[in-house]
């Protein structure tokens, strides 16, 4: 009898661990099937250097969810009850089931990191799972104290009860840990996209405030008076242009256009999504971490006035024409925020058919905005116009397919064909044409382009300028997003306010011998990628207020305390105007608590 007990209990423990098995497998395939992650790759990350921190990133919540439902199985073999078999055996369902739902949220919504592939899975906290599991274990706990009065219990009772502290403990529900929005979903999102980590503050930080703000000068600028577009493509990254990177070709047509400009080879994204790309193009912020390590467009400040408000200032329309969700991160208040007049987003084309992000695809804005253009030929008013596409942004759906080939295809297909009716409208006549990538792209690294950048790989981007009164060349200096703000500014002003250590991308006055990235192993430190002659030079600084420092003492970077000097000052100065910011994030997004500073 005892044996045949013994092996019934076996053949359970087997059966659950197998389901918990293929639940972790099914997790995996769908991350195979976003990256299509091959040997060549997955070599690339079991050798790199911080290989054991990228994996252990990539399978923490993956273990957490391991070991929860392993104890769960411990529980149901152990337990004395019908009830309490039952239950358990319902909850190892629901948050296996809650646990695929969740892979398919992330595959379908939410924003993936920049990094290695394996760190998709990072992407994933356990908030849904166990924030849903979480109230049915509560209702149950009540339930087991306050209606079933057997001793008999006495001890799955004390199992709920560790279990479903546990559950609460890493919650995202857990208010002073992670924000709180609407419902469960929203919360996944938010832990996922804003994670808040309070970061030391300088204890002189006014002193460096001020001699931040020096920085700034009055200049004598070129005042052009022509239209301008920037176009920011998702995506957009250096190594798909051959002209580039001479690795791969899947920009075609961009190189084509880029023939007829200025092509740049040492372009530096200032972060790692969208958010942070508009940020440093329009309101010119590094978005490197300051006093909190937050995703939100409005909490970076500038001491100068934004690209748009700029413009307004001189008698342009200014208009920002996406398909994206204009509500995601709060984006249309940004724009908003920063003086865009006429804003287009994704309510505009709520009829047609959506594609990846639910969004419509890029040939809606080239369209529109081939008929603004021409409607404002017949006028003689000025305007600056922004583009932000969406159909290289993953997971990869286009009207030309699901594949990454057909993704290319279409992306690069669109783009110069706009360019190419640009061209027949006369537009170039008396207008400039920027395209810049907003970050690189979300996939993993692959060797040939590791062996080529190694780790600024991680930050290039692909950027070109077009105009009548533009050579064509090859520009190779080191160049950040932030650049072309001020670059627009002294191109568009006669007297402006320009900081001392910009790079101009329009007369290649260079001040600046390197760019500043956020860090991709720790998001609450940065990057140097510095150019030495012919030689690219990536190293990282932690930021510990007046202890920020280059992790490698011995490093070949030129310069170094000029660098840290500006970055403790450019952090403080975020530090400061971000005490009276805080309370405006409070309201908009929920209560969290809050650093004295």
């Amino acid at each position: 009898m005892l044996l045949q007990k013994g092996r019934k209990k076996l053949s359970i423990s087997w059966a659950v661990f197998s389901i918990i098995i293929c639940v972790i497998l099914l997790k995996s395939l769908i991350m195979y099937t976003i990256f299509n992650i091959n040997e060549t790759e997955f070599t690339h990350i079991l050798n790199h250097k911080d290989s054991f921190v990228i994996i252990f990133n990539a399978i923490k919540n993956d273990f957490i969810i391991f070991i929860s439902l392993i104890l769960l199985e411990f529980f149901l073999l152990n337990a004395k009850t019908k009830f309490m078999k039952y239950f358990l055996i319902l909850s190892i369902i629901i948050i296996a089931t809650l646990y695929i739902i969740d892979s398919i949220i992330i595959y379908s919504w939410t924003r993936l990191f920049v990094t290695d592939a394996v760190k998709y899975i990072a992407s994933m906290p356990a908030s849904a799972i166990f924030g849903i599991a979480l109230l049915i274990w509560l209702l149950f706990v009540l339930y087991l104290f306050l209606v079933r009065k057997k001793k008999e219990i006495s001890v799955n009772k004390a199992i709920l009860l560790i279990v479903g502290f546990f559950l609460f403990y890493i919650s995202p529900i857990h208010i002073s840990t992670y924000y709180m929005k609407e419902d469960l979903l929203s919360s996944n999102m938010y832990a996922t996209n804003m994670h808040i980590r309070y970061i030391k503050d300088y204890e002189d930080k006014y002193k460096l405030k001020q001699d931040y703000e020096k920085r700034f000068i009055e200049k004598q600028g070129i005042g052009s008076d022509k239209n301008i577009i920037v176009i920011v493509d998702e995506s957009l990254s250096a190594v798909d242009s051959y002209r580039i990177s001479g690795l791969k070709q899947y920009l075609t047509g961009f190189d084509t256009m880029s023939e007829d400009g200025i092509l740049y080879t040492n372009m530096i994204a200032n972060g790692n999504t969208t958010d942070a790309g508009l940020i440093s193009l329009f309101r010119w912020v590094e978005t490197i971490p300051f006093s909190l390590n937050i995703d939100y467009y409005n909490l970076y400040q500038a001491p100068t006035v934004s690209i748009p408000k700029f413009f307004n200032n001189k008698w342009y329309e200014t208009n920002f024409f996406t398909t994206w969700p204009l509500d995601f991160l709060d984006k249309e208040g940004f724009l908003e925020n920063i003086g865009y007049q006429n804003i287009i987003g994704s309510q505009k084309y709520e009829w047609e058919q959506t594609y990846t992000f639910w969004s419509a695809p890029d040939s809606y804005i080239y369209k529109d905005s081939l008929d603004y253009i021409k409607r404002k030929q017949e006028t003689d008013d000025k305007y600056f116009l922004t583009m932000l596409t969406i159909s290289s942004h993953l997971p990869y759906d286009t009207p030309y397919g699901k594949t990454k080939e057909s993704m290319y295809r279409y992306v690069d297909e669109w783009l110069f064909g706009f360019y190419e009716d640009l061209k027949q409208t006369d537009f170039f006549e008396n207008g400039i044409l920027i395209v810049v990538g907003d970050h690189r792209k979300m996939t993993p690294l692959e060797s040939w382009e590791y062996k080529k950048y190694e780790k600024s790989s991680y930050a290039r981007i692909a950027c070109l300028v077009i105009g009548n009164d533009i050579e064509p060349s090859i520009d190779d200096n080191i160049y950040q997003q932030t650049d072309i703000f001020y670059s627009i500014k002294n191109m568009f002003w006669n007297d402006v306010k320009l900081i001392d250590n910009y790079n101009d991308i329009f007369n290649r006055e260079i001040r600046r011998n390197y760019a500043l990235a956020p860090s991709f192993a720790n998001k609450e430190n940065m990057v140097v990628i510095q150019k030495n002659n012919k030689d690219i030079i990536y190293e990282n600084i932690t930021l510990n207020a007046e202890k920020t420092s280059f992790d490698n003492t011995n490093n070949n970077i030129e310069n170094p305390q000029e660098i840290i000097e500006y970055t403790n000052q450019l952090r403080s100065y975020q530090m400061v105007l971000q005490k009276t910011i805080i309370t405006k994030i409070k309201d908009k997004i929920g209560s969290f608590k809050e650093k004295q500073f």
